[in-house]
């Protein structure tokens, strides 16, 4: 009971549960254990015990649920290596605790993770190693390639749209703008992970060339 206070105390998601609400009820079966136990009450020891480790049982599988559950995000970039993927995993974790907004940035920097490697691994020319510059001028320097074999811009506008729509999300605690809300975050997280995804496969493509 103390650890289950504790996840609630950091997560009140999962204390509004169902089985974050029933195992609460059970907080003075809990604390009427060992008074049953010396009173030799076994046969509502047992009892009160079974069910408070029922509710238990319940809430570490919802806990696990609501923590593992969701994989629909990651779907999205099922094609990215695990180290281009980590943001997008903390940006799901972080979504599924109701922080979108977080959830929206890590994805922001995820998108950019994928765009500053590809612009690494296409050796596309700077003055100074990809891994050290700005990231307006790895932009810069990939915004007017194409693909080689079909003409199609590496990083089109709506690609561009959602790293601006990222980086004022990330600006706004410095820069507050009251007529902004938080609706739809989740939605262009989203987005942005699907955008990751579809660059890193037509980018990393066995003889795809940039020109």
């Amino acid at each position: 009971m103390y650890s289950a206070e504790c996840i609630f105390a950091h997560c009140r998601q999962l204390a509004n549960t169902k089985a974050g609400q029933e195992l609460i009820s059970r907080k003075e079966t809990a604390e009427h254990l060992p008074s049953y136990q010396k009173k030799n009450l076994e046969r509502k020891l047992k009892s009160r015990a079974q069910e408070l480790f029922k509710s238990a049982e319940w809430f570490a599988n919802e806990m696990r649920d609501f923590f593992e559950g969701d994989g629909a995000f990651l779907e999205n970039v099922a094609d990215l290596p695990d180290e281009l993927k980590a943001d997008f995993v903390s940006a799901r974790n972080l979504m599924s605790l109701g922080f979108d907004e977080a959830g929206l940035i890590l994805s922001g920097r995820g998108l950019e993770g994928v765009i500053r490697r590809v612009a690494k691994d296409h050796r596309i020319i700077m003055k100074q190693p990809v891994g050290r510059a700005r990231f307006f001028d790895i932009l810069s320097a990939l915004e007017t390639k194409r693909f080689a074999h079909n003409g199609v811009l590496v990083i089109d506008e709506a690609t561009k749209h959602l790293l601006q729509y990222s980086r004022s999300i990330r600006n706004n605690p410095a820069h507050p703008d009251p007529a902004r809300t938080g609706k739809g975050h989740s939605q262009q997280a989203e987005l942005m992970a699907q955008r990751a995804n579809e660059i890193w496969k037509r980018c990393s493509a066995a003889g795809v060339q940039l020109v």
